[in-house]
C-alpha cells in the first residue's frame, strides 16, 4: 500500500491491520493526525513501515515488536511521544530505524543494539529528550555505516565500543551538552572518509593531525568554529 504526498487528513484507519498479507505500508508526507493503531502488530508479513512527515502523535505502540519481519522503520518529523520501546529489540531484520526529530524521551533500550545486528542506519537526532548513556551494546552492531544521535539529551561517556564499528562511517553525537570522551582509536586513520561532529568528545586525529590533513570530516565542527570566531570579531570590531 503505497500512498505518499496525497495530502490525506484523519487518523490512520485501524482497519489496516485487516490487510495480513500487506508488506509495505508507505504513507509518507500527508496530514494524518492521531495515534499509531495498535492492530498494527497484526500486519506479521509487513517488511517496509514508512510513515514520515506526518502529525502522528501519541506513543510508538508495543504491539511494533510483532513484525519481526519488517526490515525498514521509517518515522521522522511527527509528534510521537513517550519512550522508544524495549520491543524493538524484538525487530532483528532491521536495517534502518528512523524517529528523528519528533517528542520522545527517556533512554535508549540496549535490546536494539543487543539484537537488532542488522542495523545499517539509526537516526534517532533531534529528540531534546531522549537521555541517558549511549548503550554499550553498540559495539554488537558490526554492520552500522551511520549513527545520528545529535540534538539529544544524551550523558555520560562515550562508549569505547564505538570502536568496534568497522562499516562505521557517519558519527554525528554534537549538541549533546553532557556527552564526553574521546572517539576511539580504532576508528582509525584508514578510513579517512568518516564523518564526525563530536562537540564535548575529544578527536585524537585532530589533535594528532601534526599540520597534515585531519583523516576525519570534521566539517560541520570547523563551520561552527568559524562562526563563533566570527561573531567574536565582530563584536571586537563594534567595541
Amino acid at each position: 500500500l503505497d500512498i505518499p504526498g496525497n495530502e490525506l487528513v484523519g487518523t490512520i484507519p485501524s482497519e489496516l491491520g485487516l490487510l495480513r498479507e500487506l508488506t509495505t505500508l508507505e504513507l509518507s508526507s500527508n496530514d494524518f493526525t492521531g495515534t499509531l493503531f495498535t492492530e498494527i502488530g497484526l500486519l506479521t508479513k509487513l517488511i517496509w513501515l514508512d510513515i514520515p512527515a506526518n502529525a502522528i502523535s501519541g506513543t510508538i505502540p508495543t504491539e511494533i515488536g510483532l513484525l519481526t519481519k519488517l526490515t525498514f522503520l521509517d518515522m521522522p518529523s511527527s509528534e510521537l511521544t513517550g519512550t522508544l520501546p524495549s520491543e524493538l529489540g524484538l525487530l532483528t531484520k532491521l536495517t534502518e530505524i528512523n524517529f528523528k526529530y519528533n517528542n520522545l524521551k527517556g533512554t535508549i533500550p540496549p535490546q536494539i543494539f543487543r539484537k537488532c545486528t542488522n542495523l545499517i542506519i539509526i537516526e534517532l537526532q533531534g529528540n531534546r529528550k531522549i537521555s541517558g548513556s549511549i548503550p554499550k551494546e553498540i559495539g554488537y552492531l558490526q554492520k552500522l555505516t551511520s549513527l545520528e544521535l545529535h540534538r539529544n539529551s544524551i550523558e555520560g561517556t562515550l562508549p569505547t565500543e564505538i570502536g568496534y564499528l568497522t562499516q562505521l562511517q557517519k558519527l554525528l553525537i554534537e549538541h549533546n551538552d553532557d556527552l564526553y570522551g574521546t572517539i576511539p582509536s580504532s576508528l582509525d586513520k584508514s578510513r579517512k572518509n568518516i564523518q564526525v561532529d563530536c562537540d564535548n568528545v575529544a578527536c585524537r586525529y585532530c589533535e594528532d593531525s601534526d599540520g597534515k590533513t585531519c583523516p576525519v570530516d570534521r566539517t560541520v565542527a570547523r563551520i561552527n568554529n568559524d562562526d563563533d570566531d566570527d561573531d567574536d570579531d565582530n563584536s571586537k570590531s563594534n567595541d
